[in-house]
């Protein structure tokens, strides 16, 4: 009876053993699922940028991405042209074609010209137009300008606004 007791409660160690190292490689498998998912993603972002040959295209798919990772109102990508010394707007989700005739007539301000020169982002949580002349007319509580450069030359730089402050 002794024996048979022995061998139960060892059958009872190994079920319990078993049943933990299920549940941690349970735990491991939904961890790699979602690995697997980010890299699927990242893959498909991946071929789908290089299957854009076009840089006109290709900015527009940086500027989606952008505004579905960034979960920002508004995203722009404003190109420098080294022959007149200016920045242009390129890309933007932004439709009205007024504030975007705006937003070209006063993007060459100091704010995102220091960026441009210094590459250095800018953050600001509490946006003043008086400061930011290119927001004025649009409802915009907060930016974010990252400058974007290609072998060591800035080539413009992407902005990114929200309608509420300090988002």
């Amino acid at each position: 009876f002794k024996e048979r007791l022995a061998r139960e409660e060892k059958s009872i160690e190994l079920f319990e053993e078993l049943r933990q190292k299920n549940t941690q490689l349970e735990e491991t498998n939904k961890k790699l699922e979602g690995t697997v998912a980010e890299f699927y993603t990242l893959q498909q972002i991946s071929h789908a940028l290089n299957s854009i040959f076009n840089m006109q295209e290709l900015l527009k798919c940086v500027n989606d991405i952008l505004l579905g990772v960034m979960g920002t109102t508004f995203s722009t990508i404003i190109i420098y042209d080294e022959n007149k010394k200016r920045l242009k707007l390129h890309t933007t989700n932004i439709k009205d074609s007024f504030e975007i005739s705006c937003i070209n007539d006063r993007v060459n301000c100091d704010s995102l010209l220091k960026v441009l020169n210094s590459g250095e982002p800018m953050v600001e949580n509490n946006v003043k137009p008086e400061e930011y002349p290119f927001i004025e007319g649009r409802e915009v509580g907060s930016l974010v300008c990252v400058p974007f450069s290609y072998k060591s030359k800035i080539h413009g730089l992407i902005l990114e606004e929200h309608k509420m402050q300090n988002s």
